[in-house]
């Protein structure tokens, strides 16, 4: 190979909770990892690696319609919100 190679990407999710405690925000960035590289010899070596993010971000924004209501152990009922 004389030219390219491989490259290996994943999806990055940054979720995070808002101002507002009834609304969260998720972030999702593709991020590729590149090998770098250097000839030892007649053997092509991987000495590394690059992690690039690209400006491509795609952002969720969730609003909850309700507030959840406390249990008797002081913690939310979440059953009530699923589908």
């Amino acid at each position: 190979m004389t030219e390219g190679g491989k490259h290996y990407g994943h999806l990055e999710v940054n979720v995070s909770q808002t101002t507002d405690t009834l609304q969260w925000k998720a972030v999702l960035s593709p991020v590729h990892v590149f090998p770098l590289t250097e000839w030892d010899g007649p053997t092509l070596k991987v000495t590394g690696f690059e992690r690039r993010v690209y400006d491509d971000e795609v952002e969720i924004l969730y609003q909850s319609l309700a507030t959840p209501t406390p249990t008797p152990s002081g913690l939310p009922d979440w059953n009530k919100f699923r589908n």
